[in-house]
């Protein structure tokens, strides 16, 4: 019997593209990445100090999980979404505008999760720290608001059990996305 490989070779592609020049897909925030705009243009030495910089280590990528390949690789309006979704199912009533359609899928999603999941206070954003590796996070975070990040990254947050869930939560949100777009993810960062 001759097994289905995970992902196509083209997702692999997008993959090793966004791990070795994750900053093409960087939030506008993070200044120190709009200075360099051809950065992928430098040496590796100097590319590597950037890293060094922005705080990623060096290291081959592990092998995409789907979710997270999703994550790393959608276009920016659909990386907003996904966020937008994680904060209202936490935070229902955060300034986080949704339309009545996805407000609801937000509450239902938040009735499956333990209470104490996210404890009072925590920014959401936590649940996706701890739920990837912490090389993955290093370029993940990249893709989000600098400030923001710097913030989240102050507290140290842990979750006992429930990486299940995580998965599941991440799942959801991700098929959420992808099903009413209804487009394939851009491969190309």
């Amino acid at each position: 019997m001759i097994r289905k490989p995970d992902h196509t070779m083209s997702e692999y592609l997008a993959w090793a593209q966004w791990w070795g020049l994750p900053w093409r897909a960087s939030h506008q925030s993070w200044e120190l990445l709009n200075k360099y705009p051809d950065i992928d243009r430098l040496s590796p030495n100097h590319a590597s100090a950037i890293c060094e910089l922005i705080g990623i280590t060096a290291c081959l990528p592990p092998s995409p999980h789907p979710v997270v390949l999703q994550l790393a690789v959608a276009s920016m309006e659909q990386f907003e979404l996904m966020i937008t979704l994680l904060q209202n199912t936490f935070i229902p009533k955060s300034a986080h505008i949704l339309d009545e359609s996805n407000h609801q899928w937000c509450i239902h999603i938040s009735k499956a999760l333990p209470p104490g999941m996210l404890p009072s206070g925590n920014d959401p954003l936590q649940l996706l720290r701890t739920w990837v590796a912490p090389a993955v996070w290093q370029r993940l975070r990249l893709r989000l608001d600098c400030t923001r990040v710097l913030e989240l990254e102050k507290e140290s947050f842990s979750l006992e059990s429930g990486h299940n869930r995580l998965d599941m939560l991440w799942q959801a949100v991700s098929w959420r996305v992808t099903s009413i777009n209804n487009d394939a993810i851009p491969l190309n960062p």
